[in-house]
């Protein structure tokens, strides 16, 4: 599973299976740094079965330097705040819900997600 909607939902910021109570029903975690963490890199957490198999079948999608000591402490310091906000997660839903109400009474359809996709099919631009 992708760790979707990490910092967004959850108590502590821990993304979509935090926040639905199945964490421990995962067995593959893919992660990335590039969304919630304003730094870059991404992992993978798994049996060391399919790290192998990552390994020596996805060559090009490994890195051969390792993750700078900077964004290591970057990544630390964002979980640090992330796992403490929940009012700026709170704050966040509730300016989501306003934007979807806006966009639906302009006559989008954002359908029915926590996060604003829009279809528009007969607007002109």
């Amino acid at each position: 599973m992708k760790r979707i909607q990490q910092g967004v939902f959850g108590k502590e910021g821990k993304g979509l299976a935090e926040f639905f109570n199945v964490e421990n029903k995962i067995d593959t975690i893919v992660g990335t740094l590039s969304k919630a963490f304003p730094v870059q890199d991404g992992s993978v957490c798994s049996s060391r079965k399919l790290i192998d198999f990552l390994i020596n079948k996805s060559r090009a999608f490994i890195y051969t330097t390792a993750v700078s000591p900077i964004i290591c402490a970057a990544a630390l310091k964002s979980l640090e705040i992330i796992k403490r906000s929940d009012d700026r997660r709170q704050h966040l839903h509730t300016l989501s819900k306003t934007l979807k109400n806006k966009l639906n009474s302009l006559g989008f359809n954002t359908f029915k997600y926590a996060i604003a996709n829009s279809a528009n099919y007969d607007r002109q631009y």
